[in-house]
C-alpha cells in the first residue's frame, strides 16, 4: 500500500507533526509505504530520510486568506492572497506529476488548511484524505478560501474521506451523516504505558503550547492574577513552555506581570525537550485554550500524574466528559472564566494528596483507554483498506458498464 502524505509544518514541537510521526511508526510497520510532502526541508526532514522515507519539498501555503493584523497586512493582502493561489496551484501540479510517475494508492492530507493534496487526487483519480486536526474558524481566526462552504463541498465529492479527530470536530464540519467520514481520537500512550501511576503534586502551574492568542492566554493571565492576588501565602508560580507566536505576545504578558507586581512569579521557559519531567513535577497544568480541537497537552500531562485544570470548550470538554463518562466523576478540575480558573487554581493547591492522587489516578486511566497509540493506528490503517475495497469496487461496476 503506497500512502501520500501532505505535511503543513515541519517543527517537531507541532501537535499535528506528532500526531503523523505516531501514525507513520506503525504504517511502515504495517507494510505501507510511504511519502511525505513538506513545505520546507527543516525540521522532520532528516529524520524521515534517514528512516529511508522519500520525502518531497514542494513550496505550498495554507488554502486560507491572508493573516489581517496591521497596516502594512492589509495593504498586502491582495498581493499575498494572489502569491499564496500561484504557489498552490504550481504546487497541486508538481505533486500530480510527481506522482504520475510515482504512483500512489491515497493522498493524506495531515490537515484541513492544506489543500494541493485533494486537487492532485481529483487530476489523478485517486482517493483523498483530510485528517481534520483544526476548527480553522474557531480556534485560529482562519477563513478557508475561497469560503466553507467549498471546503464542505471538497469533502462530500466522489473519492473524498475525512478523519476527524473529536466528535465535535466531525459536527462543526458537518460530516456526521457522511459515511465516508470516521472519528480517530490522536493516539497520545502506548497500549501498556510504563511506569507507575506517578503523584508528585510539584510547587509550580505550567502552561504548555504554542504561545499565542489561540490558546487563550488572556483569560490564563487574568484568571492566574486573580490566584495570586487572593492568596494568603505565596502563591505557586507560573511557567510557560513553549514557543511564542506574534509580535507582543510576551511584552503583553510581560506588562500584565509588571502591572501586578508578579515578575517574580511568571517564568518563560521556552521551547523544552524535557516537557514530560516539567508535566510530572508541576502541580496542574493549565489549559486554557478558547476552542482547542483535541489538545494533545492535556492527556500527556494526565500521563505524567499531572492534574489538569481545563475549559470547558471544544476538543478538551469532549474529553473531560469521555472521562465522566468511563469513570463517574470528573478527571480534572473545569473552568468557563477567568474567575472559576482563579478558584480551580486555589483548590488545586489546597488539595489533600489522597484527593489529588485521585483524581490524576483515574485521568491516566481514561488516556491509556481512549487514547492508545495503537489503536489510533489501526483505526486508520483499516480506514485506509476500507478506501481502497471501495475504490476497487467501484471500478469494477464502472467497467463492466463501459
Amino acid at each position: 500500500m503506497k500512502i501520500t502524505y501532505l505535511l503543513n509544518s515541519t517543527r517537531m514541537q507541532n501537535g499535528a507533526t506528532k500526531s503523523f510521526l505516531t501514525l507513520l511508526e506503525s504504517a511502515t510497520d504495517a507494510g505501507v509505504t510511504p511519502t511525505v510532502v513538506v513545505p520546507d526541508g527543516e525540521g522532520i526532514c532528516d529524520e524521515l530520510r534517514s528512516k529511508g522515507i522519500d520525502v518531497l519539498i514542494l513550496n505550498y501555503r495554507p488554502a486560507v486568506y491572508p493573516w489581517l493584523d496591521s497596516i502594512a497586512d492589509y495593504l498586502l493582502f491582495v498581493p499575498r492572497l494572489l502569491g499564496r493561489l500561484y504557489l498552490n496551484r504550481k504546487a497541486a501540479i508538481q505533486l500530480a506529476k510527481y506522482l504520475q510517475k510515482n504512483k500512489t494508492d491515497i493522498i493524506h492530507t495531515n490537515v484541513s488548511v492544506i489543500d494541493i493534496g485533494f486537487k492532485a487526487a481529483k487530476k489523478l483519480n485517486v482517493p483523498h484524505i483530510y485528517h481534520i486536526r483544526e476548527y480553522a474558524d474557531k480556534d485560529f481566526n482562519l477563513s478557508y478560501y475561497p469560503n466553507k462552504r467549498h471546503f464542505t463541498k471538497q469533502l462530500l465529492s466522489a473519492d473524498s474521506y475525512s478523519i476527524c479527530i473529536t466528535n465535535d470536530i466531525q459536527r462543526h464540519n458537518n460530516q456526521q451523516q457522511n459515511p465516508r467520514s470516521v472519528v480517530v481520537y490522536n493516539g497520545i500512550c502506548p497500549t501498556m504505558p510504563h511506569g507507575e501511576n506517578v503523584c508528585s503534586r510539584g510547587d509550580y502551574f505550567l502552561f504548555a503550547g504554542r504561545l499565542e492568542e489561540a490558546k487563550g492566554l488572556d483569560i490564563l493571565m487574568r484568571g492566574y492574577v486573580a490566584y495570586a492576588s487572593g492568596c494568603d501565602k505565596e502563591p505557586l508560580p507560573l511557567y510557560l513552555a513553549g514557543d511564542i507566536s506574534g509580535k507582543t505576545v510576551k511584552q503583553d504578558i510581560e506588562n500584565v506581570v509588571a502591572a501586578n507586581g508578579m515578575k517574580e512569579k511568571v517564568c518563560f521557559l521556552g521551547v523544552r525537550t524535557d516537557i514530560e519531567e516539567i508535566m510530572k513535577h508541576a502541580r496542574a497544568i493549565i489549559i486554557p485554550s478558547r476552542f482547542e480541537a483535541f489538545g494533545r497537552c492535556m492527556p500527556e500531562a494526565m500521563l505524567c500524574g499531572c492534574l489538569a485544570i481545563a475549559r470547558n470548550t471544544g476538543g478538551t470538554l469532549e474529553q473531560l466528559e469521555n472521562g465522566k463518562r468511563l469513570m463517574g466523576h470528573d478527571i480534572a478540575l473545569r473552568f468557563d472564566n477567568a474567575a472559576q480558573l482563579a478558584d480551580m487554581l486555589a483548590r488545586a493547591e489546597k488539595m489533600t494528596d489522597e484527593e489529588y492522587c485521585g483524581i490524576t489516578g483515574k485521568a491516566r486511566e481514561v488516556v491509556t483507554k481512549l487514547y492508545s497509540k495503537d489503536t489510533y493506528a489501526a483505526s486508520i490503517l483499516s480506514f485506509y483498506k476500507k478506501i481502497l475495497s471501495d475504490k476497487a469496487s467501484f471500478d469494477n461496476k464502472r467497467s463492466k458498464t463501459v
